[in-house]
């Protein structure tokens, strides 16, 4: 009989499928030795695998773990309670956490990784064949690591060793000197925070002192950034919550006092056994340090600060270099006390602010954590310049807004150099660096005039390498390699998502102890902003991109991200003061109508500027594409529009934007405008509510199976929800709205997959024609 299936030819015969527990079983028989250092023999007294069979089964086991795993002006009140909406479309999938090393977690059968393994499979032999990752080599003993009752613990680094650490923690330098993540710390009162979680490489500290090393302390510290877990399983292991006390390689200091719980733990060296590691200690290459060094030499002569672009492609580590670079100038360079202008351009991976924004921030403090551990540039003693939102992840949906942002930030940067000169400048940029991508680049550097430029690649493009050359002249331009390619556990768009929900959970008062809350939005009191009528809040609505008809504007913008933008006067709008002048703004004299298109048209002149939606929502007039200019405005944050109350003519918004910003923009006459844009949509923000009660439910049933799970070695409870909870989450996706809860296999229809625009990028010809 035929089949209809394609076979290949001369293929050897396919091994037999075995469990998992047998490949670890075998695979640990075939590589571990006795004493003797021969293989374990098998009962028939043959080695247990042959070198094929080895890589067989070593490959078996990879797969199995790839498959398993806050007075304000009028327009302005607070609600004094909130409906609770509810929680992500589609279907929601409760993880149970990342995949890290073995070192620091048992390797679960269950653990689910972001990437397909397609797509993973020519990354399992590169990174099988990479060493060990390198953790502590410290060996601890009572010399060398005294625990305080508070949990701290003051640790002795000598000039070879380095030290690992997971977690957050404060750091503070009792004697000597170390460097981490770039920046030299030397003895004196200051604390630092470092969030080192898994998400991203982790920083080492070593010693700069070789005669008598270093003495360090580190003190607990628990901001509440961990408790967004119960909200997404994105903020699951990031670091090891699992420990209960300090674990120093299996062995305890006499003397030590261990505390119910730490916040951080010591990692030590581990030899895998040929299995990846999904943490990994951050490295900088020589090449890296060399660029630097140059980059901190120009510095010291007496000429102009230093102005660094650094570019590349997408995954080079530009950000990192980046974060290590600012940190080096900041502790390093003897101008550290004007800090450093960090000019962050890539609207897609953020360092200071949410996705979507162009910033300048005077940095006057090293930075020692991931992205999300900072969404707000507030934080700490850094300043906030000025900053621009151009409602998207990337620049390709508007070319020209973006230079024009791009040139408002340098000047400012100028009027910052003015009167600090002795403020450097770093310019991150955007990994898009073909086609238009390379015409923004290049006219960055004829408008920004660096003294240096980094390509953060060796491999190049070369034409994009060349073009770079022949547009800095006499500028060098040092090409470095790429950062080495490691496998994350997050993709882009899941840090996108935990910058996200870091910025909307920050609490209004940063000066509190835990810095972030662990309410879902959905149970935050909103803003009520009027949006109409005497004493309106806002002055419209602007939509950026794809712009909707009028008719569709309220559910178009409905339940998604905008952006809240100061306007100093109407001409921040383009095209405004014309009309003003012309009479034609507000109340034009021509006859106006409204198409079958949805859209306002005027007969014999130009459409208004602000027309009204069927909600009365004042709306800028897609018709005139206007936008806004970047000199006379800037943007205040990010809200959430959680509802349109249209009896109250009232915007719900959640937004974590101080009252005492808005009262100072009002207070000013500055008007404020929400634009919305291209932003991902806020399905985080649905399925907050679903996921503390399943976070609730768990916490519940393992406290009552806490002797159960004590006698078992603590092995964790089962994540199958009970009928009650089962219950619960039913009528929780009832309520919400923007949630479709899918069963099993079923799909979402003809459809259902969101429709993009298809762009001419003059690939097929000047007609765009095939």
């Amino acid at each position: 009989m035929s089949s209809n299936k394609r076979r290949k030819l001369d293929k050897a015969s396919a091994p037999n499928n075995i469990s998992a527990f047998a490949a670890r079983r075998l695979l640990k028989a075939g590589q571990y030795a006795g004493e003797g250092g021969q293989k374990i023999p098998s009962n028939d007294g043959k080695p247990a695998a042959d070198s094929q069979q080895q890589e067989l089964l070593k490959d078996v086991a990879l797969r199995i773990s790839d498959d398993a795993t806050d007075s304000l002006a009028a327009g302005f009140r607070q609600s004094p309670d909130s409906d609770k909406h509810g929680n992500d479309y589609g279907e929601v999938v409760e993880a149970s956490g990342y995949p890290s090393d073995a070192s620091v977690h048992d390797q679960e059968a269950d653990m689910k990784l972001t990437n397909s393994r397609k797509s993973r499979e020519p990354e399992d032999a590169a990174l099988s064949q990479q060493p060990a990752p390198q953790w502590t080599t410290l060996k601890p003993n009572e010399g060398n690591v005294k625990e305080s009752e508070d949990g701290s613990l003051w640790i002795e680094v000598t000039h070879r060793e380095r030290l690992v650490v997971l977690g957050q923690y404060r750091l503070s330098v009792i004697k000597g000197q170390i460097t981490i993540l770039g920046a030299t710390l030397s003895a004196s009162q200051k604390e630092y925070e470092v969030y080192a979680l898994s998400s991203h490489s982790l920083p080492v500290i070593r010693s700069l002192s070789r005669s008598y090393g270093a003495q360090i302390r580190l003190h607990q510290c628990d901001t509440g950034l961990h408790s967004l877990k119960h909200l997404s399983p994105l903020f699951h292991r990031l670091s090891n919550e699992d420990y209960r006390h300090l674990r120093h390689s299996g062995l305890e200091v006499e003397g030590s006092k261990p505390i119910r719980s730490s916040t951080f733990h010591i990692l030590y060296s581990t030899n895998t056994n040929g299995t990846r590691s999904y943490m990994w200690p951050l490295t900088s290459p020589p090449e890296w340090n060399e660029a630097m060094a140059t980059i901190i030499s120009s510095q010291k002569r007496p000429r102009k600060p230093a102005i660094t672009t650094v570019c590349g492609p997408k995954s080079s580590g530009k950000s990192t270099f980046s974060k290590l670079l600012i940190n080096r100038l900041i502790t390093t360079t003897p101008g550290s006390h004007c800090g450093v202008a960090f000019l962050d351009l890539d609207p897609g991976q953020p360092e200071y602010s949410p996705p979507g924004h162009l910033s300048l921030i005077h940095l006057l403090q090293p930075d020692f954590g991931p992205p999300y551990s900072h969404p707000d540039s507030s934080c700490g003693m850094n300043k906030l310049i000025r900053a621009h939102s151009i409602g998207a992840v990337s620049p390709s949906a508007n070319p020209d807004l973006y230079m024009a942002c791009v040139t408002d930030l340098l000047n400012h940067y100028n009027d910052l150099a003015s009167s600090n000169p002795g403020c450097s400048l770093v310019i991150n940029t955007p990994g898009w660096v073909l086609g238009t991508g390379l015409e923004l680049l290049i006219s960055l550097i004829k408008l920004a005039c660096p003294t240096e430029i980094v390509y953060m690649s060796t491999e190049g493009p070369w034409d994009v390498v060349n073009s770079l050359k022949d547009t800095a002249g006499s500028i060098p331009v040092l090409t470095v390699p790429s950062q080495l390619s490691e496998f994350a556990t997050r993709t882009a768009a899941h840090l996108r998502i935990m910058q996200m929900m870091s910025y909307f959970h920050l609490r209004g008062d940063r000066h509190e102890s835990s810095l972030w809350s662990s309410t879902p939005v959905t149970s935050m009191p909103p803003w009520e902003v009027k949006y109409t009528g005497k004493g309106a809040g806002i002055f419209g609505i602007m939509s950026l991109g794809e712009q909707p008809a009028p008719c569709m504007l309220g559910a178009a913008i409905n339940g998604s991200i905008l952006s809240v933008v100061a306007i100093d006067s109407e001409a921040a709008i383009e095209g405004f003061m014309k009309d003003q002048l012309d009479g034609s703004s507000q109340q034009p004299s021509e006859e106006h109508n409204v198409e079958d298109d949805g859209y306002q048209h005027c007969r014999g002149s130009r459409p208004p500027i602000i027309i009204e939606t069927p909600e009365k929502i004042p709306y800028f007039n897609p018709a005139n594409s206007t936008t806004f200019v970047p000199q006379h405005s800037r943007v205040l944050g990010l809200a959430l529009l959680r509802g349109i109350d249209i009896k109250q003519k009232m915007l719900q918004l959640l937004s974590p934007v101080s009252a005492e910003i808005v009262a100072e923009c009002t207070e000013a006459g500055k008007s404020l405008i929400l634009i919305s844009g291209k932003l991902d949509t806020p399905g985080w923000a649905y399925t907050e509510e679903l996921n503390r009660k399943v976070a609730e439910e768990k916490r519940r049933r393992k406290n009552q199976t806490t002797d159960v799970s004590e006698d078992s070695d603590g092995s964790q409870v089962e994540d199958d929800l009970d009928g009650n909870t089962a219950t619960q989450v039913k009528n929780v996706f009832e309520r919400v709205p923007w949630i479709e809860k899918l069963k099993g296999h079923e799909g979402r229809g003809v459809g259902a997959r969101i429709w993009r625009v298809r762009r001419d990028l003059g690939r097929s010809g000047d007609g765009g024609g095939h």
